[in-house]
């Protein structure tokens, strides 16, 4: 990361507004969000930042289908996952951890929407 930024949160949003967060600490703040239950806000980031990147990147994927989860669009989020899950298997790359990750997530989300 070339700037150093720090882990306000009203700073970030500010930085943010003006337009002064690369993909990466958009991602990061995005990932702050979540942790803080801003899902929505978390989610809007997320979006934003799978239309900066390329679609190989799959922790703003994840994490994005995560948080239209948490919004309760579990349509959006389950699709999100599907769309992964194959953007993976297409490039053959399994991350394990996340692909299985993902294979849980969309269990627990067929099994009764729970987490």
């Amino acid at each position: 990361m070339g700037n150093s930024f720090g882990t306000d949160t009203l700073e970030m949003k500010r930085l943010h507004r003006l337009g002064k967060l690369d993909k990466e600490h958009t991602f990061l703040f995005a990932t702050m969000l979540m942790k803080q239950g801003k899902f929505k806000e978390a989610e809007i980031l997320y979006n934003e930042n799978t239309k900066l990147t390329s679609s190989e990147n799959y922790n703003v994927s994840f994490n994005y289908a995560t948080a239209l989860l948490k919004n309760k669009k579990t349509r959006e989020g389950l699709k999100k996952f599907y769309e992964l899950k194959l953007a993976m298997k297409k490039n053959n790359d399994t991350q394990e951890i996340l692909y299985g990750e993902i294979g849980k997530n969309i269990l627990r989300i067929l099994k009764g929407k729970k987490g």
